[in-house]
């Protein structure tokens, strides 16, 4: 059973990427996918948001301007330049407007179906971005930070070229984790004074990430126990998603007082 509140995360878009390359733009392998960034992408996030991405060929690589036309992404429009530096043999890909924070990283080119750029944000978080080009023409970026023992996913999206994005069911994502996508906290003249604690409630979601029961777990007061199952219930969630499909599933909130 999975604590869905830590689940729950502001992901901070990327602004740095640098990756290595073997040769310039102007000779780039054919099977650097890099290059194939450059036309029109529509993409659905894990999360149900339609993306628009126009990319075009520059004097020294790809910019590709990213615009959201549904659903809760930040920023809701940026620009990712992929700039080949041929003194390092390297490419540089640098994310604008300059409120987004800062990611750098190297990684090796994008001659395979799986692309892979690790490296550290300006919050000293470690992140991954994961690229995957599939079979039928889309590809797939998922981004991870390290949380913990191991990489916590932040973000998916797959995008199909073109102007019609991914069908709902389409398989957005092997596998993901639940999440807490908008936390209700209640309102402190809700709350008895010189009452505190950790309430741990058990949810229930569905396969459309509807819940359908909240109980407490465990309280140190009763008296908080109304607050707590009103912020379960008042929240917004993702269930997991296995083999490409959500699934119903029990998970952990937790509220502390």
């Amino acid at each position: 059973m999975r604590v869905i509140s830590r689940a729950f995360r502001t992901v901070a878009a990327l602004a740095v990427i640098i990756a290595t390359s073997t040769s310039p733009a102007s000779s780039a392998a054919p099977a650097d996918h890099v290059y194939d960034l450059a036309q029109t992408w529509s993409c659905r996030t894990v999360d149900g948001a339609i993306q628009r991405q126009t990319g075009r060929r520059s004097d020294d690589g790809v910019i590709v301007r990213t615009d959201t036309l549904s659903g809760k992404a930040s920023p809701a429009s940026y620009d990712t330049r992929y700039a080949f530096d041929t003194a390092g043999a390297r490419w540089r890909v640098s994310v604008a407007p300059k409120t987004v924070a800062a990611f750098s990283a190297a990684a090796s080119p994008w001659t395979g179906p799986m692309w892979t750029v690790e490296g550290t944000d300006v919050n000293a978080v470690p992140r991954r971005m994961t690229f995957e080009w599939l079979a039928d023409g889309d590809y797939r970026l998922t981004v991870a930070s390290l949380n913990g023992p191991g990489w916590y996913p932040d973000s998916a999206e797959r995008c199909t070229p073109g102007s019609t994005p991914p069908a709902p069911g389409s398989c957005i994502v092997e596998t993901y984790p639940a999440a807490t996508l908008v936390p209700v906290v209640t309102s402190s003249r809700f709350v008895p004074r010189n009452v505190h604690g950790l309430v741990v409630v058990i949810i229930s979601l569905d396969e459309q990430s509807r819940l359908t029961n909240a109980r407490i777990q465990s309280s140190p007061s009763a008296l908080l126990n109304p607050a707590a199952l009103a912020d379960a219930r008042a929240s917004t969630y993702r269930t997991a998603i296995r083999d490409c499909k959500p699934v119903a599933a029990d998970y952990v909130f937790t509220v502390t007082f």
